[in-house]
């Protein structure tokens, strides 16, 4: 069995394209973090406004109670009631429930912040009319 002889020439060479590479890969996994925090993020808050829309489609007329159901879905420190807005579209016999949210990106490329913004919109199950938060 031959055995290849390395020298410091070849040692030399792994380890520039080592330092060349590695910082490829660095921003390579933050990038991926980001975009994995991202899509959770986005369906939690989509998950939110539908919890609320639901439950403004039994409730109209309380616009406030909207705003907690979906505050209290989220179970996140930095959304509070008043962030969500409660609308009711021309008609009268729907109520829509909107919020947006940044998020601070881990990748020291691109924004740095990121606004997700999630609504949904629920048919009404009584003869309440919709309340619009003021």
């Amino acid at each position: 069995m031959m055995r290849r002889r390395t020298n410091e020439k070849d040692q030399g060479v792994a380890l520039v394209e080592t330092a060349l590479v590695l910082p490829l890969l660095v921003l390579l996994l933050f990038g991926l973090l980001d975009v994995g925090r991202l899509v959770y993020a986005k369906i939690e808050l989509h998950q939110a406004v539908q919890e609320g829309s639901l439950w403004g489609s039994y409730y109209p007329d309380a616009y406030s109670g909207v705003q907690t159901r979906v505050a209290e879905s989220l179970n996140h420190p930095d959304t509070f009631p008043s962030d969500v807005v409660v609308t009711c579209p021309a008609g009268g016999d729907s109520i829509r429930v909107s919020l947006s949210r940044d998020m601070d990106l881990l990748s020291p490329l691109g924004p740095g912040t990121v606004t997700l913004n999630a609504t949904a919109e629920g048919e009404l199950f009584t003869d309440d009319t919709c309340a619009p938060s003021p």
